[in-house]
């Protein structure tokens, strides 16, 4: 009996070690499978990773923390080595991120663009101008996001190959294929890079 309940309390220790089962479908993994990501505002703020990070944990069970801020920030979290990885949209700094040995790759995942507005006629001096885009889907105006894992010979406590693993599952045909199919209000919000017809 004491043999039985001694072992009892092993698995559950060793389980518990493991993950955490709550009331709810929902579980929590373990430390070991938990990366950090820096990512713009963004990314966040338009619903993207609210839909995509469940979805990889499905598929891996693996999970993603994010801390959103501005580009800028994000980078600097990847330089001084407090995330796995970085998802952010200023490309000729990330180029400089890997060639100074911070990165290990840039996967180029996904763009928005900016549109230029334009008086379409005025309608008064008061009521001011009325608005319309005059200029949009401009290779110039693009705006491309990319993710790249934290340098391990840098930084050997990031965990690389599960932040790998992210990077290249966004890159999928399973990952580009929720971004190309992502809208809001009735509008697709980003447009795959890495497969630039998925769907």
């Amino acid at each position: 009996m004491t043999d039985r309940s001694n072992m009892g309390r092993f698995l559950v220790a060793l389980l518990g070690g493991i993950l955490t089962i709550a009331g709810t479908p929902t579980v929590t993994l373990g430390a070991d499978k938990v990366i950090t990501m820096s990512t713009t505002t963004s990314t966040q703020a338009s619903g993207l990773l609210d839909l995509l990070l469940p979805e990889f944990a499905k598929d891996t069970g693996i999970e993603v923390k994010v801390f959103a801020k501005g580009t800028g920030a994000a980078i600097r979290d990847g330089m001084d080595g407090n995330v796995d990885l970085i998802f952010v949209h200023a490309k000729a700094r990330e180029e400089m991120f890997i060639s100074e040995g911070y990165g290990t790759k840039r996967y180029a995942v996904m763009h928005n663009d900016f549109v230029i507005l334009g008086p379409k006629y005025k309608v008064g001096r008061k009521e001011g101008l009325d608005l319309e885009v005059v200029c949009e889907d401009d290779e110039l105006l693009n705006n491309p996001y990319s993710v790249i894992p934290v340098n391990p010979a840098k930084y050997p406590h990031v965990k690389f190959d599960l932040a790998d693993r992210f990077a290249k599952w966004l890159v999928s045909p399973r990952g580009q294929a929720l971004i190309a199919n992502y809208e809001l209000l009735g509008q697709q919000l980003f447009c795959p890079d890495a497969i630039p017809d998925a769907k």
